[in-house]
């Protein structure tokens, strides 16, 4: 039996409010939390989360969802597995895999993955460390240049994996060096070395695919990125081997792309098919090739997207008007950095990026830690199909996965109409999209000077448990505070006055936002078929009559 300890730095159950029956004209306050408790800072883990970063040393998480829970399995000798439902508690579940004494590797194990098979319904676990032989043809290598691929089985998706072995009873690693695709890619190069990390296995229907990188090493400078089917879990057909991205080309042999300059790295695949629906009302699929890029010291690290018509391409990089890198930090962000190393993983209908993070938010190069937030489709015109975008990454409360709390984002079910507005239109407030950076801008809906009033109106009575408005990532911008709330229902009018948006959200010289914060007010479900949200007052006070008004970011009404 497995050990299992539950990590929880947070606190559940922050709420014990009773509805007051006495009325304060014009309806009667209703009793809320701001989700976060005043006296001893935890918060209610029940409904929200925050990525406290919890784990110093997690880096590389491979995530996977199953039977209600996010697996992630990470860097180390051995590797260690983690589930959580909401991000904000974790269960320890032991080590995932121990190499065996006849293993053939010996060192740097690294960026695990774990994929279900289809057929017989085992997890296999694909991994990268360094080999005891010698690359072949090399007279000698270093531990980084003696990189290479791995694979592990289980029965069970935490584990314990062991090694898949060969029919002479060898466990099994991939060797590319005899491939005709490496073959011509060294051309005469003496060493003949091709050290690779990072793999990633992708199922496109009932093939199987592996994405991996080629490790820097004396011949090569640079990560890139490399694909090719797979026969089996453990057969690949070397046949189809192909380099499919490099760094700072937007494609191979292409131009420069504008989101990579000085960049060296291409690494951390992941891969996700999607079909879009274009303005023509035609079916438009894609695969999506994400990567990380500026390497895991820096600060920028990050997640850029490539597109492709098929499995192994030819992809082509998306660039910064086309929302790229499409998770990351900005120069100026304190709350987050280095936010790479990716899996996405979807629960019921929503989709998450599992990332790490430095434990060091401002500078940097430090330990590594599992972070989380939500992504989502949203159409690119100019490129007539969707592309990913982040809600992220946040240092703020967010809403737990709908599938564990069973409350789920009603706004977007409602008719929405918002007064007073100077640009954007009401459908930006339930897109589902939370800008965060600077090509987010003509995402928010912007009111005028003097203020707005939302009205949220649904066809049938609702159960509501809070409501939560996201601010502009502009500091000139921002609301301070939200002057009304009136819920009203079959049991009344209930009002909050005067909530305010969280001063932990925004520098104190109001010189900057840290983008991804909401103003949320938690309270005992009741029963709602109308909401108004009544705002007039700004964060900071510019002069700029161009600045003049208030942007709202997104609506979030959690209830069922």
């Amino acid at each position: 039996m497995k050990k299992r300890k539950f990590v929880c730095l947070l606190g559940a159950g922050l709420l014990a409010l009773a509805i007051p029956l006495s009325a304060c004209g014009g309806g009667t306050e209703l009793p809320y939390s701001t989700g976060i408790n005043a006296e001893t800072g935890l918060y209610d883990n029940e409904l929200f989360y925050r990525n406290d970063l919890q784990f110093t040393d997690a880096p590389d998480p491979g995530a996977i969802y199953e039977d209600g829970y996010f697996y992630t399995v990470v860097t180390g000798a051995p590797f260690k597995c983690w589930r959580t439902q909401n991000f904000a508690q974790w269960e320890y579940m032991g080590f995932a895999f121990t190499p065996s004494d006849d293993a053939w590797s010996y060192g740097n194990y690294w960026a695990p993955e774990i994929i279900k098979s289809k057929t017989d319904g085992k997890y296999y676990l694909y991994y990268s460390a360094s080999a005891k032989e010698l690359p072949q043809g090399a007279p000698n290598a270093t531990m980084f240049e003696r990189m290479r691929l791995g694979v592990a089985v289980s029965d069970n998706v935490y584990g314990p994996y062991t090694e898949c072995r060969d029919e002479q009873g060898n466990t099994i690693s991939f060797d590319f060096s005899q491939s005709q695709a490496v073959q011509e890619y060294w051309g005469n190069k003496p060493a003949k070395i091709f050290a690779t990390i990072d793999a990633h296995p992708f199922y496109d229907g009932e093939d199987l695919y592996l994405y991996f990188v080629q490790q820097e090493d004396r011949n090569t400078s640079g990560n890139s990125i490399w694909g090719m089917k797979m026969n089996s879990f453990t057969q690949p057909d070397y046949s189809t081997l192909k380099k499919l991205t490099e760094p700072r080309y937007a494609s191979i042999g292409g131009a420069i792309v504008d989101t990579e300059d000085g960049n060296t790295v291409n690494e951390a695949p992941w891969v996700v098919k999607h079909t879009s629906v274009n303005a023509q009302g035609q079916d438009v699929t894609k695969y999506y090739l994400t990567f990380s890029i500026y390497g895991y010291t820096d600060r920028r690290y990050a997640v850029g997207t490539a597109v492709a018509d098929s499995p192994l391409g030819d992809y082509v990089k998306l660039n910064s008007a086309q929302g790229q890198p499409m998770h990351g930090i900005s120069p100026d962000f304190d709350h987050m950095s280095g936010t790479g190393h990716h899996s996405f993983v979807t629960a019921g209908e929503e989709t998450f990026i599992l990332y790490h993070a430095h434990t060091d938010r401002e500078h940097g190069s430090s330990t590594r830690a599992i972070a989380a937030d939500r992504v989502i489709w949203t159409y690119d015109q100019s490129l007539g199909y969707d592309i990913l975008h982040s809600n992220g990454p946040t240092y703020s409360l967010q809403p737990v996965p709908a599938q564990t709390s069973g409350y789920r984002n009603l706004a977007p079910e409602a008719a929405v109409t918002v007064t007073n507005i100077q640009a954007g239109n009401e459908s930006l407030l339930t897109d589902g999209i939370v800008p965060i950076q600077s090509y987010d801008d003509d995402k928010e809906l912007v009111v005028g000077k003097g203020g707005t009033k939302i009205t949220v109106e649904f066809d049938s009575e609702k159960t509501v448990r809070a409501v939560m408005l996201y601010n502009s990532r502009e500091i000139w911008l921002a609301f301070s505070k939200i002057d009304r709330i009136e819920l009203e229902g079959k049991s009344g009018v209930y009002y909050i006055s005067d909530l305010a948006f969280p001063s932990e959200y925004y520098w104190s010289d109001l010189s900057q936002m840290r983008p991804g914060g909401a103003a949320i007010a938690e309270f005992n479900e009741i029963s709602v078929k109308k909401i108004t949200f009544t705002l007039s007052e700004k964060l900071s006070d510019v002069q700029n009559e161009d600045f003049a008004g208030i942007a709202l970011s997104e609506l979030v009404v959690l209830g069922k």
